[in-house]
């Protein structure tokens, strides 16, 4: 059931999760902060909202949703807000780097095909939950989100938070 109040803030960390391995953010992102990962939840959600999604919540700039999200919920929210940052990295990153000093030259290239790869999947996640929701409607929707944090209670039971990433 959903606390009277979600502070997307407390989810920070999961949205790490989802773009970077446990541990490797910081190195792949140095220059992101953590109110510039907040902002990215908070249009995650509210891009969660022009899919038609969350209708009847509100969320501040602060990041705090009312009413309160379920673990289901914030799940959507996460995916949302990771497509929109590995839509940024793709976007800002540099792809080569050529470093040269006298006869000595280094070159290094970032692959892009897996970026895009990563990206292509949490769309289709993304899709695939819209898709699910809207064809069933709000009672679809509801039993959707139960669905998904009964399986996150069972996968947290049998797994460590931290292998799982809540």
């Amino acid at each position: 059931m959903a606390d009277a109040q979600t502070d997307l803030s407390d989810y920070v960390d999961n949205l790490r999760y989802m773009v970077a391995i446990p541990g490797g953010f910081a190195a792949s992102f140095p220059d992101t902060t953590e109110d510039m990962l907040i902002t990215v939840l908070v249009d995650g959600f509210a891009e969660a909202q022009l899919f038609g999604l969350f209708s009847t919540h509100e969320v501040t700039e602060a990041g705090l949703v009312t009413p309160g999200l379920t673990r289901g919920e914030i799940a959507v929210v996460i995916l949302f807000a990771s497509v929109r940052l590995m839509r940024t990295i793709i976007l800002n990153g540099q792809q080569s780097v050529t470093y040269k000093a006298g006869s000595a030259e280094y070159s290094t290239q970032a692959s892009a095909t897996v970026l895009r790869a990563i990206l292509s999947d949490l769309t289709n996640q993304r899709n695939s939950v819209v898709d699910l929701l809207a064809s069933g409607g709000i009672a679809q929707a509801a039993s959707a989100f139960y669905m998904a944090d009964q399986y996150v209670a069972r996968i947290c039971s049998d797994y460590s938070p931290i292998a799982v990433g809540w």
